[in-house]
């Protein structure tokens, strides 16, 4: 019985996860040349946006309609603007040690600012950039249900 719960529970975050790394995945418009209007989950404004597709080959984000990108993707957690932005050590001339959150490693990493100007993913302490970008959001709707792979 044990066995069966294991293999049921890596089968369900497997399906969970491999749905999230397709949303996570660029626009891609795919190779041929028809102009066929879809919808992508565009994972720096963690919004579904309009594209052009090609009619043929691209990945898996991408949806006929609205609804069904925001029915696939509200579920995905949302991380603070900040912390999507890219490390900037700034242009001054002295040394600080800061944090900013990698959102591609989904971690704080120390780094030296200078003092003047940068971004504001920049954060006195490991603790204070920990508890404000490395715990996502919820997701923008509860959501229960597995994903299912889409038929285009």
């Amino acid at each position: 019985m044990e066995g069966r719960f294991v293999g049921f529970f890596f089968i369900l975050t497997f399906i969970q996860s491999s749905s999230a790394f397709k949303q996570r995945q660029k626009v891609d418009d795919g190779p041929c040349l028809e102009d066929v209007s879809r919808f992508y989950y565009n994972t720096f404004t963690q919004k579904c946006e309009p594209f052009s597709y090609g009619g043929c080959d691209g990945n898996a984000n991408n949806f006929r309609s609205l609804m069904e990108c925001r029915k696939t993707c509200d579920s995905i957690p949302t991380v603070p603007v900040i912390c999507r932005d890219g490390l900037e050590k700034g242009t001054g001339n002295t040394s600080f040690t800061r944090y900013y959150y990698d959102a591609r490693q989904k971690t704080c990493k120390q780094f030296e600012y200078t003092g003047r100007g940068g971004n504001n993913n920049n954060f006195v302490s490991i603790d204070d950039c920990m508890s404000v970008c490395a715990k996502p959001n919820k997701p923008r709707k509860a959501s229960r249900r597995i994903f299912r792979k889409r038929v285009e």
